[in-house]
């Protein structure tokens, strides 16, 4: 796992504390325990493949002020541009994976069903409802494999992980457990 971490730019106690919390988050919503670390990897790995930086630059919708560049075989489009977008946030301090979830955040918030499943998800996890929650989430994943996240995260586990830290990101776990995991908190689980 750590040997995938540090390809995506995850190093040192920063880094470590990053991995533990995705891991926490992975292994809290993926469903079954056994596949976070298989989904976190996934996610990792894929941040160094060709086709992943493609993908983005061909499904993402840029905004103004988006970093642009050329795709395509012979250049002759214009697409996102994913490496320059992570190398501006690793300099305001912000991680491959959070930088990944903003983009998706920002893209996904334009899509009705989405949010209110993402409402419904956190209603059901607030009345102590795992079984409605887990099916919700299975709902808003096949929403997401359905449109253009579904063609960047090719596969099933790349993309359950991403999803994981959206979750954790968007209901304020993510934050909870990082400063927890600091003190070596749920480290062992």
């Amino acid at each position: 796992m750590l040997p995938c971490a540090k390809t995506a730019g995850y190093s040192g106690e920063e880094g470590l504390n990053s991995v533990t919390t995705h891991m926490q988050l992975a292994r809290k919503y993926t469903g079954l325990p056994s596949q976070a670390a298989d989904n976190m990897r996934d996610l990792y790995v894929l941040f160094n493949q060709g086709h992943y930086a493609k993908a983005i630059g061909q499904y993402i919708k840029p905004e103004n002020g988006d970093p642009m560049k050329k795709i395509g075989l012979r250049g002759n489009r214009v697409g996102f541009d994913i490496n320059t977008y992570l190398a501006n946030k690793k300099l305001e301090g912000i991680d491959t994976v959070t930088a990944v979830v903003q983009l998706m955040n920002r893209q996904l918030s334009k899509n009705k069903k989405f949010v209110g499943l993402q409402q419904q998800i956190k209603e059901a996890g607030d009345a102590k409802d795992e079984n409605k929650a887990n099916a919700l989430r299975k709902e808003a994943l096949g929403i997401v494999a359905a449109g253009e996240f579904g063609k960047i995260f090719h596969n099933q586990q790349s993309l359950a992980g991403i999803m994981s830290i959206i979750e954790g990101i968007n209901n304020g776990d993510f934050d909870k457990i990082s400063k927890a995991s600091w003190e070596g908190v749920g480290s062992v689980d």
